[in-house]
């Protein structure tokens, strides 16, 4: 418990340490749950229920979201060609191009932060942050059978452990 309360303190500071607030990001000003929507949709467009799937949001909410996201030029609908009840979410070239900058200026910006660090250093922090992305979905994806298990022999079953989602990589 004392280390998730480290890390509940820590990581925050890393982030603002490598990604200051006051840098050039386009979409500084966009919410972290559209954020994570539009990271989502750099890989391929999905379906508003992938999305919602994915963002582990309810239908509804993310139909209000991409709403909002549509009128700001972020995302486009597309009907899908074979079935009409299907309508696939892409990024717009406006997205696409604020993106770009967003991970040019956060790679420029964490570069510059971390060059007082030795290189292995460096790399085995990305090691680390590897190994705990892998981690919490294996947990993830075993969180049902471990509370099963648990309440078969009488334990508490534990709290299901949120679900984190690496940034896709391009």
């Amino acid at each position: 418990m004392e280390s998730g309360l480290k890390l509940e303190a820590l990581l925050p500071q890393a982030l603002l340490a490598l990604f200051p607030s006051s840098g050039p990001d386009p979409l500084a000003d966009v919410p972290v749950g559209q954020l994570r929507l539009l990271r989502l949709l750099m890989r391929s467009p999905l379906t508003g229920k992938e999305l919602a799937h994915r963002l582990e949001l309810s239908c509804s909410a993310l139909t209000q979201m991409a709403n909002r996201m549509e009128r700001a030029g972020l995302i486009v609908r597309e009907e899908d060609a074979s079935d009409g009840r299907v309508r696939w979410i892409r990024l717009s070239e406006k997205a696409e191009e604020m993106l770009r900058r967003r991970i040019a200026w956060r790679s420029a910006s964490a570069a510059h932060r971390l060059q007082a660090m030795e290189p292995a250093r460096i790399e085995a922090l990305i090691e680390l942050l590897e190994s705990l992305i892998s981690s919490s979905e294996l947990v993830d994806r075993l969180a049902p059978t471990l509370r099963r298990s648990e309440s078969e022999h009488g334990e508490t079953p534990t709290p299901e452990a949120p679900r984190v989602s690496p940034p896709p990589t391009r």
